[in-house]
């Protein structure tokens, strides 16, 4: 079940979610190729790719 605090948090800055990865949605990130040599640089272009909005992911984490 979702805090109250943490609801209020996303109603708050929904808006702000959904512009970002409404702005990330399409764009090209090179990854190094499929098996790229050094994992850790790629693992993290993949995170940042696959979560583009630092506020959604500040408000994710308290669920954590």
């Amino acid at each position: 079940m979702c805090s109250p605090t943490i609801l209020k948090q996303y109603q708050r800055k929904e808006g702000q979610f959904l512009l970002k990865l409404s702005v990330a949605q399409g764009q090209f990130v090179d990854m190094s190729g499929y098996y790229g040599a050094d994992c850790n640089a790629d693992c993290n272009r993949a995170s940042q790719a696959m979560r583009p909005s630092q506020t959604l992911n500040e408000t994710v984490n308290l669920l954590q």
